[in-house]
């Protein structure tokens, strides 16, 4: 009933999300569509309203919503403003500062890595120099740069460049998320991992 018209499930923070609503059943002229955190699971319009990031009333075909800070969301469709419930299932939505060129690899394989941190306003703490993007087993569920640093499979320096893209190789199958760094050596993770499978050629 919701459909994204961009071939892509991460988006940047300052990117627009083109939406479109297939309207198959009849709602209220103030039906809403809207961006919540994936952490809400209520489908109750009011649980929803106070959560949500970003919206816009559905009395057309089509709209675009603004991203929010990086995290993990679902666009969401109510077919009213007030005392109903969600409207089929939620998109599932990234909001983050890099994207995967594809989230199943190769063994061996290529992710290819875009990023874009221009947007990025310094919290919890500056990116410097030698932040860094690195693939991570999903096993450790820390947010500290260091214990990743002890897990991190693959990685790069972002070398004070805040836009541009890379590479990361995938040694073995396996379950990971790639994730970012504000620095080497004592940073913090800067927003969320992306998951990424990478399984074996056969």
């Amino acid at each position: 009933m919701l459909q994204i018209t961009q071939n892509c499930k991460v988006f940047y923070p300052s990117q627009e999300i083109n939406v479109k609503a297939l309207k198959t059943i009849s709602t209220e002229s103030d039906a809403w569509i809207g961006l919540i955190p994936a952490h809400v699971e209520s489908r109750e319009e009011n649980a929803n309203d106070n959560h949500d990031v970003n919206y816009f009333y559905s009395n057309k075909d089509s709209w675009c919503l603004r991203g929010g800070e990086p995290g993990r969301y679902e666009i969401r469709w109510f077919p009213k403003d007030s005392q109903s419930e969600q409207i089929g299932v939620g998109i599932p939505i990234i909001i983050n500062y890099f994207k995967v060129s594809d989230p199943w690899v190769y063994e061996r394989g290529r992710i290819e890595i875009t990023y874009d941190f221009t947007s990025f306003n310094g919290k919890p703490e500056p990116l410097e120099s030698n932040a860094w993007i690195g693939l991570v087993p999903v096993s450790v569920k820390s947010r500290s740069e260091e214990e990743n640093d002890k897990h991190d499979i693959c990685w790069f320096y972002l070398n004070s460049e805040k836009k541009g893209e890379n590479v990361l190789s995938a040694p073995s199958e396996g379950l990971y998320e790639v994730r970012a760094f504000s620095k080497d050596n004592g940073g913090v993770q800067i927003g969320v991992g992306i998951p990424v499978v990478v399984i074996s050629r056969q």
